[in-house]
């Protein structure tokens, strides 16, 4: 997926589709490292003029170089600078798209540069399959994960160590199991991705999903998610809180929503040793109705649950 000093122009084309590329003398480019079609991380650079001193425009992301052809397929645009603006910026609900690239080729380098990450993101997320995204890299995945009640109006954080690379539009959980189904009555599912502050605690507040499942989230046993946002955000990978606000009064039964069965010990919030559970702390704050920005002044809850949120 990576090679290096790769620099290469095109042919002369250009555009905000996939471009032809062309070599330039005494450098390698993507042919001289792959034998058949592979994906690839590219950076494309525009500069004002053939001296190549001043950057004009610049985008990076995966792509599908073809040897046969020379033709890199621009897959997915992950950050791009038009001269003034940088999308995205972290946290923000702006993605980046395709530039239009000059299409004098002189004034064009296409390379393998190092791009912003400080641990290797997984660059896909399969969508043909259940699409439901992926879990932090820090929570045990087990099939006998418990289904655990869940406070009205209690607002969770969990720190979680995102691998996926976004950017992210859907958040979906697993609720209902073991009778804990809720009925009647009024009822919501929130969900949301903080920031970590400068202290290690919740700070301000990057992604709100809505609500999962509608107005009757607790109804069945399921899996609910929420609606697609109108324009996905992007997170680099790395640690962030998760939240999770339940609401519900006026009917009958008892929440309950799948929970990891272990946590990693390396937690921004700390960790926890107890009788009950011994694992990375759950923060909560009671009495909430909303996902606040920014994050309102925790405390360590005394359960120990780490709930099981799939991003995608």
């Amino acid at each position: 997926m990576r090679a290096d000093w790769i620099w290469t122009t095109h042919d002369g084309t250009g555009g905000a589709g996939a471009l032809t590329l062309a070599s330039v003398s005494g450098w390698p480019g993507f042919g001289n490292v792959y034998a058949s079609p592979r994906r690839v991380q590219y950076t494309i650079l525009q500069f004002t003029d053939t001296t190549l001193a001043t950057l004009a425009q610049a985008e990076s992301g995966y792509g599908t170089y073809t040897p046969a052809t020379g033709v890199l397929t621009r897959d997915q645009v992950l950050r791009t600078w038009d001269g003034s603006t940088y999308l995205p910026t972290d946290g923000s609900a702006t993605a980046a798209t395709a530039l239009n690239i000059s299409a004098t080729a002189a004034n064009v380098r296409v390379t393998c540069a190092p791009t912003v990450e400080l641990l290797s993101a997984i660059p896909a997320v399969a969508s043909s399959l259940e699409g439901l995204g992926t879990f932090p890299l820090n929570m045990v995945m087990t099939s006998s994960a418990s289904a655990l009640s869940l406070n009205n109006a209690e607002l969770d954080f969990n720190p979680i160590l995102i691998g996926h690379s976004g950017p992210f539009s859907v958040a979906s959980a697993r609720v209902g199991d073991s009778s804990g189904t809720y009925t009647g009555g009024t009822q919501s599912l929130m969900v949301g991705v903080y920031e970590i502050a400068a202290n290690g605690l919740p700070g301000k507040k990057l992604i709100d999903f809505g609500t999962l499942g509608g107005t009757a989230p607790f109804a069945a046993a399921a899996v609910v998610s929420s609606t697609p946002l109108a324009t996905p955000v992007a997170l680099e990978p790395g640690w962030y809180y998760q939240a999770v606000l339940a609401q519900f009064s006026g009917g009958s039964g008892t929440p309950r929503m799948r929970s990891f069965g272990a946590v990693a010990a390396a937690s921004p919030g700390g960790t926890r040793f107890a009788s009950g559970a011994t694992t990375a702390n759950e923060l909560y704050v009671a009495a909430q109705t909303a996902l606040s920005d920014p994050a309102p002044a925790v405390a360590i809850s005394n359960n120990g649950y780490s709930w099981a949120v799939a991003f995608a």
